[in-house]
């Protein structure tokens, strides 16, 4: 049996969940879905998901980060890459982050240094 902060959080989902259906999908999602659909042209359908994915230890997701927060933070409007949005970029590396750690998936050169 789940603790009551699990409980708290499964039934904030579950309502997230049922709201999400009548919230109008912003037209920006297509513009953070062209940032995967890059990365997955470039590195593998999918290949953040992996353990050892290309670009995918902790120090090369914070590196890439910190590079597109630095771009907006210059007031660049589009990569020199893509030529997509900074900010589509780092925020699409948070949530891999993000994902990754939910999921327990772990680098082997975070291992080696102690990084969860």
């Amino acid at each position: 049996m789940g603790t009551l902060k699990d409980t708290i959080r499964e039934n904030m989902v579950r309502s997230w969940k049922l709201k999400w259906e009548v919230i109008e999908q912003p037209p920006e999602l297509d513009d953070w879905r062209a940032v995967l659909e890059m990365g997955a042209e470039k590195h593998g359908a999918n290949n953040w998901l992996e353990p050892n994915g290309k670009k995918s230890s902790h120090n090369d997701m914070h590196a890439s980060m910190s590079r597109h927060l630095e771009e907006s933070w210059k007031g660049e409007m589009h990569d020199k890459e893509s030529g997509l949005h900074p900010l589509l970029h780092l925020a699409s590396r948070a949530l891999m982050m993000y994902t990754r750690s939910k999921r327990g998936i772990i680098h082997e050169d975070d291992t080696n240094k102690g990084e969860k």
